[in-house]
């Protein structure tokens, strides 16, 4: 997938479709962790990595922080489904670069 940035005042954005941010449990409250290897811009959601909860949650502004963790549940069971949908859709191109 290709994406270009948007100007959003004097910064830049990167819009995430949807289906995307559902997949990963991701929502305007969830706390992003944003890296580089040098190469590529990584955006992970910071989650606790024992239970694979969301580990902190940013208030909405204007609101206190709670000190409770973010209820969002990792759903590995959506990711594996999207990876299947990704092997049956491209079969024979997996197929033919394992040769």
């Amino acid at each position: 997938m290709i994406r270009h940035l948007k100007s959003l005042g004097s910064d830049r954005g990167l819009i995430i479709e949807a289906p995307i941010l559902e997949l990963l449990g991701i929502d305007e409250h969830t706390p992003l962790q944003i890296s580089t290897d040098g190469e590529a811009l990584i955006i992970r959601p910071v989650r606790a990595e024992a239970t694979g909860r969301l580990a902190t949650r940013t208030p909405a502004r204007g609101k206190r922080p709670t000190a409770e963790p973010a209820e969002v549940p990792f759903e590995a069971s959506r990711v594996l489904a999207a990876a299947e949908r990704l092997m049956d859709e491209h079969d024979e191109t997996f197929r033919k670069l394992a040769q």
